[in-house]
């Protein structure tokens, strides 16, 4: 198993994504929460099989709208 950041997986497909943010950063702009979004959004993206996220239960608008995203799509 390797290990790399989110970052440098951009424009990579991988079998098997563990993300683990144990932490998102405040949100103290929209520039942040782009920011934020966007990191999650290509770290999400890499996964081509499995993708598993592990966070803090905090509430955070950016991941609580991918958890709705996600639970949309399973809907039929």
């Amino acid at each position: 198993m390797s290990q790399s950041s989110i970052h440098s997986s951009k424009g990579l497909d991988l079998p098997v994504i563990m993300l683990y943010r144990p932490y998102l950063f405040q949100l103290k702009s929209e520039e942040d929460e782009k920011k934020q979004r966007n990191l999650l959004y290509v770290a999400v993206t890499r996964a081509m099989d499995n993708l598993n996220i592990f966070v803090n239960a905090e509430k955070n608008s950016v991941l609580q709208g991918l958890l709705d995203s996600l639970e949309e799509q399973q809907e039929p």
